[in-house]
Parts: structure tokens; C-alpha cells; sequence
């Protein structure tokens, strides 16, 4: 009955962390009241069966004779810490690795510069007073560059078609394809790498395109400012006047896609501004007069391009979460068995522990003695939870196109972590012991 309070009592924190919607009545509906009740009765049967057999094989003549039997059974006690400390390991190490992936995915250089820029959705009746509302925000002494064009970066919404690059055939060559206009440049930092960006006083910019070096890599062209692209709709051919350094405009998940860029002349759909300054509240509040002055119906729609791009990484960052959560989890529960086995031991110890302290045995001997046994079930269970740890993260990075690579530090970390607080936890109880007069402990029993 506690069990099922305690996790009603979580649901609401679990669906905030895992991103579901679970409901607190699921607990209560008959297939789940079946399986918690067979889950009782299997666990209560064996936990029970245990100590039943193992007192049933005592032999009442030698029990009658000494005062404490000697007890078997330490393998399975061992084992069953082993298992735990296996688990608790596994999760710690995990979460670590997952930490560094997500830090380096969050702070990777994208390309362009992600910070200090915004992004207003246009819609309605703003689309098509673009310029005059550009112009407006232009305006602004925080606004260092305005952009106002199809694309934007931190939505991952560029569309995909096929080109007909000159010595091509049709229908093999497909890329991304940006319309931009020409403050895109300086308003999302991009680097050229070869020829030059979008004129606003050259008409015949209107009719070009630049491409990405992994559009250059695709078609192994050495020079493309001497080389012209058609569209599969147009046969038209568009001069390329320049060679874009690659940026990432999608999740690090896959490698950067082939890449041309148009000048925009339709959908306007987003207005990206670079700012500088502290006052971004003000910024966002002249931006939201000047929506309204442009808009009656649609409300002002905004969003930082840093913030865009790490929500694209939302899902690892609950699992990272929830990882977290349930290592901790783990981690107490393994302690939890490690603290009963430590009580155990000490228990049927006591007698040895005051002799040899009467012998001359100090304190710290008497601790490391105790704890021993504990550093080697810590050690061996890292060695068992290292392969499986280290093939779990190792499937995980394998969705990522760009990843760190795997390291002995965080696997050795969650090792150090878990063997710091079993020989803390072992000698609370073992200094106890050790402190004790050894007179008590030799009339123990």
C-alpha cells in the first residue's frame, strides 16, 4: 500500500521528467492490481524459501551445544550486492558519458554564431508588409542585423529538391535549399569559403546561387564559381557565386547535408535579428508594439535560435534526466543492501574484532580489514559493469553523426564514486565496532 502512494505521489514528477502522461487511476486498474498482487506473492515465497531451507538444515544436537550456529549462505548475499553495485555502476557511468555528449552536441561550433539572435514567425497580413516591418525593427539601436526571408536557422525547415548541376544527369544530384536574403550572412555569422555572398545592389544576385562545401564535395567541382545549377522545374541555369563554409542547420544526428541558397522573392516567413545589448526585454517588447501595429489577428511568435537548437535535443536531454534519476535510485538501494550486509557481518564478527584488538590490532587495522571484502565486491562489480556500460553508450552514440569518443574516465569515475561511498558507508559502522571496548565484544554472545 505504501508502494502505490509513494507512486502515485511520483507520477506527476516522472511525466514532467519523462515527457509522458501517465495518470495516478492506472495504478488502480485490475491488470495492474493482478500483477502487483502475483508480484508480492512470487517475492514473498522467495525471500521466504531462502532462510526456510537454511534453517531447516541446522541439526537441533549442535545448536543446543553453541551458542551462535555457524550461518552459510555469504555467496548469494554477495552476489545479490554484486548485482546491484553492477547496476549502480551501469547508470552512473552512463549518465556521465551521456553528459559529455550532450555538452559537446550544445556546444559544438555549428558554423555560424547561434547566440544573440531571434527569430519572429511572419504570418497574415505582417507577410506581406515584410519589408516595411523589417525595416521598422532596423530601427532598433539593439538590432546590429536584420534578416527577413523563407529560412531560418533552429527549426531545421529548409526544403529538399532535386538539381541538375552542369555535367549532371537529372534526378541524381538532391540538396537542401535556403532562401535567404543578402543580411542572411551577417546575421547568422556565415563564413564564405570561396567567392562571394548575395549583393542587395546587384540585380542579377536575384538569379544566382551559392553553395555549401558539401554541395562542392558531392559534385567534386574545384572551382564552382565557374559552373551553373538548374532546377529539375526550371531549366534555366543559375550562375554559382560563391562557396558557403558547411553550418549545421539540423540535429548533430546526421552529417550536413548538400546545400544551395536563393535569393528569397516569396513566403516570407521568418524576420532573424542579431542584437547586442542586455536589454533583451526591452528588445522583445518594441518588437511586440511594432507586431501589433502589423497584426490584429495572429499573436507575436518568437524564439532565440540557441534555444531552438537545443530543444531539437529535448529527448536526450529526459533520457539524460531520467538516467540520472533512476542511478540515484539505484545507487540508495544498493546501499541500502550494502549497509544490512555490513550489519550482518559486524554482528557475527564482534568476538573476532575484540580479540584482536586486545592482540594489538589499532583502529585503522581493524577498518581495513572490515572493508576489504567490500573494495573487492566493488571492484569485481566493475568489471562486470564496465562491458555492459560501455556497449549501452556505445549503441546510444551511434544515432549521433558527430559524437565524443569513448572514454576511460567516465567508466573509471563511476567506479572511484561507487568505492568512495561503500568504504564511507563500511566504516560508519566498522569505527563502531572498532572503537568499542573489546570487553563488551568478548562477552558478546
Amino acid at each position: 500500500l505504501l508502494a502505490v502512494l509513494l507512486a502515485d505521489l511520483f507520477i506527476p514528477y516522472f511525466n514532467n521528467l519523462a515527457g509522458k502522461s501517465l495518470e495516478g487511476a492506472l495504478l488502480f486498474d485490475h491488470r495492474v492490481v493482478l500483477g502487483l498482487v502475483v508480484l508480492i506473492v512470487t517475492v514473498s515465497l522467495i525471500s521466504g524459501s531462502y532462510p526456510a531451507f537454511l534453517l531447516s538444515g541446522f541439526r537441533p544436537a549442535e545448536i543446543l551445544k553453541t551458542t551462535s550456529p555457524k550461518m552459510k549462505g555469504h555467496l548469494p548475499r554477495q552476489v545479490l550486492i554484486v548485482f546491484q553495485f553492477v547496476i549502480a555502476i551501469v547508470m552512473i557511468s552512463g549518465t556521465l558519458m551521456m553528459y559529455r555528449q550532450l555538452q559537446f552536441v550544445l556546444f559544438k561550433d555549428l558554423g555560424f554564431d547561434k547566440e544573440q539572435v531571434l527569430v519572429v514567425s511572419l504570418t497574415g497580413e505582417i507577410e506581406k508588409k515584410h519589408e516595411a516591418f523589417a525595416n521598422e525593427v532596423r530601427m532598433h539601436p539593439d538590432a546590429k542585423s536584420v534578416s527577413i526571408c523563407r529560412n531560418d536557422l533552429g527549426q531545421a525547415n529548409a526544403y529538399s529538391t532535386y538539381l541538375v548541376p552542369e555535367g549532371f544527369p537529372p534526378d541524381e544530384i538532391e540538396a537542401r535549399v535556403f532562401e535567404v536574403d543578402a543580411n542572411f550572412k551577417d546575421t547568422y555569422g556565415i563564413k564564405m569559403v570561396m567567392g562571394r555572398f548575395f549583393d542587395p545592389q546587384s540585380s542579377s544576385d536575384s538569379m544566382s546561387l551559392l553553395i555549401n562545401e558539401a554541395m562542392m564535395r558531392r559534385l567534386k567541382w574545384e572551382d564552382p564559381t565557374k559552373k551553373t545549377i538548374k532546377f529539375r522545374e526550371n531549366q534555366r541555369a543559375w550562375p554559382v557565386i560563391g562557396v558557403i563554409k558547411d553550418f549545421y542547420f539540423k540535429p548533430l544526428y546526421e552529417n550536413v547535408e548538400p546545400l544551395v541558397m536563393k535569393i528569397a522573392t516569396e513566403d516570407f516567413y521568418a524576420l532573424s535579428v542579431r542584437f547586442e545589448g542586455k536589454n533583451t526585454a526591452g528588445l522583445l517588447q518594441f518588437l511586440e508594439q511594432k507586431w501589433k501595429a502589423y497584426e490584429k489577428r495572429y499573436p507575436f511568435n518568437y524564439f532565440f535560435v540557441d534555444q531552438g537548437f537545443a530543444r531539437m535535443y529535448q529527448s536526450e536531454q529526459k533520457l539524460f534526466k531520467t538516467v540520472i534519476t533512476f542511478g540515484v535510485i539505484s545507487l540508495i538501494i544498493a546501499c541500502l543492501g550494502l549497509y544490512g550486509l555490513i550489519s550482518f557481518i559486524l554482528e557475527q564478527r564482534t568476538k573476532e574484532l575484540g580479540i584482536r584488538k586486545v592482540l594489538g590490532a589499532t583502529v585503522a587495522n581493524l577498518t581495513f580489514l572490515v572493508n576489504r571484502k567490500f573494495i573487492m565486491l566493488v571492484l569485481i562489480s566493475g568489471l562486470l559493469a564496465v562491458p555492459v556500460s560501455y556497449r549501452l553508450v556505445e549503441m546510444w552514440l551511434k544515432k549521433f553523426a558527430f559524437h565524443v569518443d569513448m572514454a576511460a574516465a567516465p567508466f573509471v569515475g563511476a567506479i572511484v564514486l561507487t568505492l568512495a561511498i561503500t568504504v564511507f558507508s563500511v566504516c560508519i559502522q566498522a569505527l563502531k565496532s572498532a572503537l568499542a571496548n573489546p570487553v563488551d565484544a568478548l562477552r558478546h554472545e
